[in-house]
């Protein structure tokens, strides 16, 4: 049997989030996650339907859409992208126009060691517990963050406003502790149907400021896309 992929929906758009934001991307989202965020944006969402891909299938799709040479990347995005694996490991290697942009929340490595090969930019979402309201991931976020150093690479964490002092240290001494040029994206939540809670500007200044005590470029970058209305 062939294997295949869950895709929620597949949209041409601009990057909203991080150093690329801006760039015009093709989106391909899938379904499911391994993980539930409290402040999730994509889980209270309604799709029309669930679409099953094999990786020719994906690719068709893909070149009706747009010309890849319009895009500067195509962003793997979800839910996780690294739980459907064994597509990407198929998809991938087929595509020969497009870099690869892969957008995770840094829990599977090993799930990205296999692909490594054929992605260029990661953007790793530290889960801090207090944002969240999930167990910590410290271990897997540093492993994978050792993984994905040689690429372009850039973590990204949302501030809510229950993220606590202690939460953001331990994260950002992890990157540290591995590369101190890793660029550190401070994104303060975007309220939601289900999640109200907002940070406030001050709480976001004063962690930059911690963490550029210890790494040399952390910046502080809302979600474009929502406040553009775009998806």
């Amino acid at each position: 049997m062939p294997v295949q992929a869950k895709v929620l929906e597949i949209f041409p758009s601009l990057q909203g989030e991080g150093p690329y934001a801006g760039i015009k991307q093709l989106f391909i989202r899938f379904a499911g996650c391994n993980l539930a965020c409290s402040f999730c944006d994509v889980a209270g969402q309604k799709y029309s339907q669930t679409k099953i891909f094999d990786p020719p299938g994906l690719i068709r799709e893909l070149k009706e859409i747009g010309k890849f040479r319009f895009f500067h990347s195509l962003s793997l995005t979800g839910g996780e992208p690294l739980q459907q694996v064994k597509f990407l490991k198929e998809f991938l290697p087929r595509l020969k126009k497009l870099k690869i942009y892969l957008e995770t929340n840094g829990t599977l490595p090993e799930a990205f060691r296999e692909i490594s090969p054929w992605i260029d930019f990661v953007s790793i979402d530290f889960k801090l517990p207090s944002s969240t309201g999930l167990n910590s991931f410290w271990e897997e976020h540093r492993y994978f963050l050792e993984l994905a150093r040689k690429k372009s690479t850039f973590v990204k964490m949302v501030i809510t406003g229950k993220t606590i002092d202690d939460d953001f240290k331990k994260a950002f001494q992890i990157i540290a502790e591995i590369d101190r040029n890793i660029p550190l994206i401070l994104q303060p939540v975007t309220p939601t149907k289900s999640f109200k809670d907002r940070v406030s500007n001050e709480k976001l200044l004063n962690f930059q400021k911690l963490a550029l005590r210890r790494l040399k470029e952390v910046k502080i970058i809302p979600q474009i896309h929502k406040i553009m209305g775009l998806r």
